[in-house]
């Protein structure tokens, strides 16, 4: 089966490394797949189009369609810091330049974007020759009209309806409600990110059997534990020691990953726990709004902050971790599937975790992991501790983590579940075309 998926995201790279990750799983189960960045003028670091150029096989290729090659390193990649910005509480300030304004914005752009991509779409379709089209979306509908026209099917990639958005980002209009179930109704097949997703969708009227929950994953190639000696020297770079206790933080952080709850109960913590030190991996976005600041001496010197880190590099920094922190706070409708959390679990990481969503669905009961309740204001302190101290008793306790990847979580595992979508859509087509002949 071929395989062609259109991506339009512009800059936000966990997207885009989720789509990468989609189409070469994909590809690996002996499909071939085709990866186009649609968007003209996107904006990513270097090392990003090379990990793209360097991934491609007979079997996975990259296209960037308003190019005349299969695929071109941007002259003008994104700076590797983070984007200048203001903080998140300053833009939650300014009101999000009110939630319903920028969801008819985007409306009218995605009716606009229509006209712009159906020819590229269209020429792309023609040269690839694709049996199955994946789109995921953003708010663009232009493949919903190149796919008709081409009389291929279409299987749409998303996380969820747009509700999992407005929970965070306070969408108030109907306009791209509207557009999203349109989309969805004509898609031939659905790809979601977790079970509370696909409540969404079926509560709107989307039937169980175009459903396919597809979460974020790991490849346990990449992210493996290092040997004893690079671990060490690693370490030893960062200014840990062997007997250090190394929390650790990585990914995105953005005001709903939790950053300052986790800063402030290391704080805390520090005094107590001998040797205990704090690793943040990632780009530091807003250090205000984290409290850095508010970290008193001498914790504030056992804290070491990466900045930026490269997705084939992260490893390096992620293995020098003995215990994962993801700290998110209560939210209403806790949407995400953590890519930080599959791949700390597939560096053989102890877990500690906000027990909500797919996080407790997925980690309950796994001896590795330590759930907490996010609203139990001392909750992520004593799991904290609790990890510390089963951590000292069981230096090896973070291996049952790697070993729940490798059962059922990588993105081989994910791209099989993109195949089934992509057999369905192709599947349903032909029932509905041999009804309309008969």
């Amino acid at each position: 089966m071929r395989i062609l998926y259109f991506d339009y995201t512009r800059d936000y790279l966990p997207v885009l490394l989720r789509s990468f990750e989609l189409t070469r799983g994909a590809a690996k189960t002996g499909h071939t797949v085709q990866f186009c960045l649609c968007h003209r003028r996107m904006k990513q670091a270097r090392w990003f189009f090379t990990m793209l150029t360097t991934a491609q096989t007979d079997d996975f290729t990259v296209a960037f369609p308003w190019s005349n090659k299969s695929f071109t390193v941007m002259a003008t990649p994104a700076r590797p810091g983070p984007a200048a910005s203001q903080s998140v509480a300053q833009r939650s300030a300014d009101g999000n330049e009110s939630a319903a304004k920028i969801s008819t914005v985007k409306t009218v752009l995605s009716i606009v974007s229509a006209f712009r991509f159906v020819p590229v779409e269209l020429r792309q379709i023609r040269r690839f020759s694709p049996d199955v089209v994946v789109a995921r979306p953003d708010h663009v509908f232009s493949f919903l009209i190149s796919c008709r026209i081409a009389g291929i099917p279409l299987v749409l990639s998303t996380d969820g309806p747009v509700e999992e958005l407005g929970a965070l980002h306070g969408y108030k209009s109907r306009w791209p409600v509207s557009l999203d179930l349109a989309r969805a109704r004509r898609a031939d097949a659905i790809l979601h990110i977790n079970s509370i997703c696909g409540d969404l969708w079926k509560q709107k009227g989307i039937a169980a059997q175009r459903l396919f929950e597809c979460p974020n994953g790991a490849d346990p190639d990449i992210f493996t534990p290092l040997p004893p000696r690079a671990r060490t020297t690693m370490r030893e770079r960062l200014g840990f020691s062997e007997t250090d206790i190394v929390l650790g933080f990585c990914g995105n952080q953005r005001f709903w990953h939790g950053l300052g709850l986790l800063l402030s109960a290391f704080a805390r913590l520090h005094a107590d726990i001998p040797g205990l030190r704090l690793i943040v991996v990632g780009a530091l976005e807003d250090p205000q709004a984290a409290g850095i600041e508010k970290i008193p001496e001498p914790a504030r010197s056992a804290i070491v902050y990466t900045g930026p880190v490269e997705y084939f590099r992260m490893p390096l920094f992620m293995d020098v971790m003995d215990i994962a922190v993801m700290p998110y706070p209560r939210h209403k409708l806790f949407h995400f599937s953590p890519m930080k959390m599959f791949e700390s679990m597939s560096m053989a990481k102890v877990m500690v975790a906000s027990g909500q969503g797919q996080i407790k669905e997925f980690l309950s009961g796994l001896a590795s992991a330590f759930l907490y309740d996010p609203e139990d204001a001392g909750g992520l302190e004593a799991a904290l501790r609790s990890a510390a101290a089963a951590l000292g008793r069981k230096p090896d306790l973070g291996r049952s983590s790697r070993e729940f990847i490798m059962r059922r979580h990588t993105w081989f595992d994910r791209g099989r579940q993109v195949v089934a979508a992509c057999e369905f859509a192709r599947a349903s087509r032909l029932a509905k075309h041999g009804k309309a002949r008969a």
